[in-house]
């Protein structure tokens, strides 16, 4: 999937680049969520969904920049 086949070295590389975009691209999320002091929860869905419903949303976040950074790191 990364790199070329048998090119550890380069997938490890490419790996650590898009985790690390990632990471800084999260811990700006988080500073500006915590700063606005906003909930992500939907009153209309209630607590009791809750917990799946922010399970669903980090995992679409964490897709949408998993694809995202393979996009740019593929373009470099």
């Amino acid at each position: 999937m990364l790199g070329h086949v048998g090119d550890h070295a380069g997938e490890r590389a490419e790996a650590k680049r898009i985790v690390v975009g990632m990471m800084v691209y999260l811990a700006f999320l988080l500073a500006v969520r915590f700063a606005a002091g906003e909930s992500t929860m939907r009153p209309l869905r209630g607590s009791a969904i809750a917990p799946f419903d922010m399970a669903l949303l980090w995992l679409s976040i964490l897709g949408f920049l998993l694809l995202a950074f393979l996009t740019i790191d593929a373009a470099c």
